[in-house]
């Protein structure tokens, strides 16, 4: 503000020593002009006076003529003068832009000062957040490893229980087998006495069904089932099966939806007498009666095929 004030001042000053020089110079006109005539009147008296007159006027005109270059060199000053005091004008804009460009960048500096002050602090508060969190983590840690020595305590435990019923099994399963060996010669030797009691009677058919095997193929394949077993060596009437359990025509059932292991196991069809009361229950000795693919070309090639 007080730049552009001074401004104004110099280009007032450059004005008024403008119309001042010229002011004098016209007046220094006027005299010599005035000079000029007395000149001339003194001439008509005395030419001794026209001839100081003349050398006044000379003089006058030359001084007009120092004036007049001084007016040129003082209005060509005022002109410099003039220049000066627009480019320092100019230059006091650029001046004034340049601050408020500054003081502007000053305040973004500031804004950003507070932006980050603010940013630090929150890294401040996740810092502590996070070394919480570490502190909680390390004494989670610390209990997972204390936890795992329980676990492994625990396996271990485990592994030596496991040893043991290992030595159980082991001792179990010698036992299951010296009893299976035991059933299974005592099968073999019941096998023989109803094969030398069945040779001793004629099989009958019309008594006993048909001596040819049922294969199944419905829900396994494939099943053996032979009357023989069922009546003539076991005793069995053709109503125990027929026709609550079984329809008389072979592989019907096998068309049933429940005709599956499960409803055996529940009790249905074989299952009614295969119950491990009975007879064998149905999910014990399966190679009895499931006798595979391959089974199916042991058997009587003449045999009548049930099921699918």
């Amino acid at each position: 503000m007080v730049l552009t004030l001074s401004t104004a001042a110099l280009l007032t000053a450059a004005e008024t020593a403008t119309v001042a020089t010229q002011e004098t110079a016209a007046e220094k006109t006027t005299v010599a002009s005035g000079a000029i005539i007395s000149v001339d009147q003194k001439a008509e008296t005395s030419a001794e006076a026209v001839k100081e007159v003349k050398e006044e006027a000379e003089a006058a005109v030359k001084k007009a003529e120092d004036v007049k270059e001084e007016a040129k060199a003082a209005v060509k000053e005022t002109e410099d003068i003039k220049e000066k005091t627009e480019a320092v004008a100019k230059e006091a804009e650029e001046v004034k832009e340049e601050t408020e460009a500054a003081a502007k960048e000053a305040e973004d500096i500031k804004e950003q000062a507070e932006a980050a002050a603010k940013e630090t602090e929150e890294v401040k508060e996740q810092a502590e957040a996070a070394a919480k969190e570490t502190e909680e983590v390390k004494e989670e840690t610390e209990d997972a490893a204390k936890e795992t020595e329980e676990v492994k305590e625990e396996t271990e435990a485990a592994t030596k229980e496991t040893e043991e019923v290992k030595q159980e099994s082991q001792a179990a399963a010698e036992e299951t087998k010296d009893a299976v060996e035991e059933e299974a010669e005592a099968s073999a030797e019941e096998t023989e006495e109803v094969e030398e009691t069945a040779e001793e009677e004629e099989y009958d058919e019309d008594t006993y069904g048909p001596e040819a095997p049922i294969i199944w193929t419905v829900p396994i394949e494939a099943v053996s089932f032979f009357h023989k077993t069922h009546t003539m060596e076991a005793g069995l009437d053709c109503d125990a099966c027929h026709d609550d359990l079984f329809e008389m025509e072979a592989g019907v059932a096998s068309e049933n939806e429940d005709f599956t292991m499960e409803t055996m196991y529940d009790g249905g069809y074989c299952g009614a007498c295969h119950d491990g009361g009975g007879a064998f229950a149905a999910n014990t000795r399966c190679a009895t009666c499931h006798i595979g693919v391959r089974g199916i070309k042991r058997e009587n090639a003449e045999a009548e095929v049930a099921g699918h």
